[in-house]
């Protein structure tokens, strides 16, 4: 996750597993897709014990310190989490930004 930070763990990438939808920023993630993942979180969820809040983005838990493509501080921009529709995960609601 890189620089990250979520329920006071600083290293996220060490205690977390990342899950990747191949697209664009600009292109709705397919059925197809919400189904894969959905199927892949469900069997996370059950082996891990993690409740749907335990689920985030990649945007809701990491940030970057400003550079020469974005002079401010700003979250990460992988997939953002406005194109990810939860509940076609199967997914309830989670933490807000």
């Amino acid at each position: 996750a890189g620089i990250s930070m979520w329920d006071g763990e600083t290293d996220i990438s060490k205690v977390s597993i990342g899950i990747e939808l191949v697209g664009y920023h600009y292109t709705p993630i397919t059925e197809d897709q919400y189904r894969a993942v959905g199927l892949l979180i469900d069997i996370l969820q059950d082996v891990y014990e993690l409740d749907d809040k335990a689920v985030l983005t990649h945007s809701q838990v990491a940030y970057g310190p400003p550079n020469r493509w974005h002079r401010k501080n700003h979250r990460g921009r992988k997939r953002c989490a406005k194109n990810f529709i939860r509940a076609k995960a199967g997914l309830g609601p989670t933490w807000s930004h």
